[in-house]
């Protein structure tokens, strides 16, 4: 039952960091889906493997891997979550697409690594690294940036 609590506990911490920091979630408003999940419950870390999609109302993240860090001090809570793999988080017209994305829940930041790439509609920003804080909602994009903004018809 223990592990069951800490999925459903690092699944909401994975959902709030995308696109819905703050806002509250129920249960049943949750899908994961993978081909695996481990769980050692040793290190309290879960992974999630192959074909992982997390679905939470217009939201959808999925990656070819997902894991769960669990903080020391309390192991019940996720510390760090890392998506591995042809990752794309959707949000009705917001796409982001990485290689690797790391949210580093205790200092609320998100890096995103390997091709980055934003899209809202028409408008997109490539970088080699988008750096996006929870806190400030300041996103930093870097390294061989290209931007189409407020693009006319």
């Amino acid at each position: 039952m223990k592990a069951k609590r800490r999925v459903f506990s690092a699944v909401l911490c994975v959902a709030a960091v995308f696109f819905i920091h703050g806002s509250s979630l129920a249960q049943d408003d949750l899908k994961i889906q993978s081909e695996s999940i481990t769980i050692d419950e040793s290190s309290g870390n879960i992974k999630f493997r192959g074909n992982v999609t997390l679905r939470k109302d217009s939201i959808t993240i999925s990656s070819d891997a997902l894991t769960l860090f669990s903080s020391e001090p309390e192991p019940d809570s996720i510390a760090r979550v890392v998506a591995l793999g042809n990752v794309v988080l959707k949000k009705e017209d917001d796409s982001i697409y990485s290689e690797r994305a790391e949210f580093d829940l205790e200092n609320s930041r998100v890096v995103l690594t390997g091709k980055t790439r934003f899209e809202r509609g028409t408008e997109s920003i490539s970088a080699s690294r988008i750096i996006y804080n929870l806190d400030t909602g300041i996103a930093s994009f870097t390294g061989s940036v290209d931007a189409v903004i407020f693009p006319r018809p």
